[in-house]
């Protein structure tokens, strides 16, 4: 459990700076879809409540871990071409957006490390590779 706990703190840590700073085709609207998949897990993770509904949406929620994954790449190509003004400017627009969406997903984590259908949500959780290089 205690290892568990750890590596959703870690996921949730190397995701957050990813989301604050901005991503994408234009970081923009990256951003904007970033934080838009980060809503639509929660959505998932709220209709886990049991293992039968866990191995229900394991499959969804690998989708939507793998899409992070895209979205992160393209992140980080982009972020090389994008000055210390602009990601200030991404990383004020979106602040408030990104807090909630973690607050939100942090909490459904959580529930998923003390419950007992939680193994199977982490496993595809930690799937989700958004750390910087």
């Amino acid at each position: 459990m205690k290892l568990y706990q750890t590596s959703v703190l870690t996921t949730f840590a190397l995701l957050l700076p990813i989301l604050l700073t901005g991503c994408g085709s234009s970081p923009d609207s990256v951003m904007g879809e970033m934080i838009d998949k980060i809503k639509e897990l929660n959505d998932v993770l709220e209709k886990v409540d049991d293992k039968e509904s866990a191995e229900a949406h394991k499959a969804e929620i690998e989708s939507i871990a793998n899409e992070l994954n895209e979205l992160a790449e393209e992140y980080e190509e982009l972020e090389k071409d994008m000055s210390k003004e602009e990601k200030n400017e991404i990383e004020e627009k979106y602040r408030d957006d990104a807090r909630e969406a973690f607050r939100d997903t942090f909490g459904h984590m959580f529930r998923m490390a003390t419950s007992p259908y939680g193994a199977e949500i982490a496993k595809a959780l930690q799937g989700i590779k958004l750390d910087k290089k």
